[in-house]
């Protein structure tokens, strides 16, 4: 979850104006950027599909940039705008849950909407858990979103397993 956090917020504004070749920005630019965000994730909903991070860069938040600007440096982008709302820290309890369903036996698999492609992997890093999970799904990777079945499938697909083996437990009851 997301934790606001004035150092990492104030970071990850100065980065991502680095990567646009920009030393500041007003206000109205922020705001304009987070609608065009607002109007994808309706349409990536809606339709249950996950742009890559260039195309959501290039024709949704970004259109009126380079190419050329912003093609190399799209991931990184994604990752400086979902962490100017703060740092990633870990629900109280989650790691005593893995380690439970790990000592169990259990296979777990990660599938997450995320748009970036480096913030979920980096996270697992951070707080130890990547040797808990046998399959990692972004839907940045897959161009399916949840609760589209094909991430799911793709999951099972990945760590050898019948779907109907299988349990679900997510943040959302949607």
């Amino acid at each position: 979850m997301l934790e606001p956090d004035e150092p990492t917020q104030h970071s990850a504004k100065v980065r991502f104006l680095d990567l646009l070749g920009k030393r500041e920005a007003s206000d109205e630019f922020w705001d304009e950027l987070s609608q065009r965000y607002r109007n994808y994730n309706h349409w990536a909903q809606d339709n249950l599909l996950q742009l890559s991070e260039k195309d959501i860069w290039m024709n949704w938040l970004l259109p009126d940039y380079p190419r050329e600007l912003i093609e190399p440096v799209a991931d990184e982008l994604t990752l400086a705008f979902k962490e100017r709302k703060g740092r990633t820290i870990p629900a109280a309890g989650a790691i005593e849950v893995l380690v439970d369903l790990k000592q169990r036996g259990y296979k777990l698999g990660l599938v997450s909407n995320s748009l970036s492609s480096l913030d979920i992997p980096q996270s697992l890093k951070a707080f130890g858990w990547k040797d808990f999970f046998d399959s990692v799904i972004l839907s940045s990777a897959v161009k399916y979103r949840k609760p589209a079945p094909d991430i799911f499938w793709e999951a099972t697909r990945s760590m050898n397993v019948d779907p109907a083996h299988c349990a679900y437990l997510g943040n959302r009851i949607s």
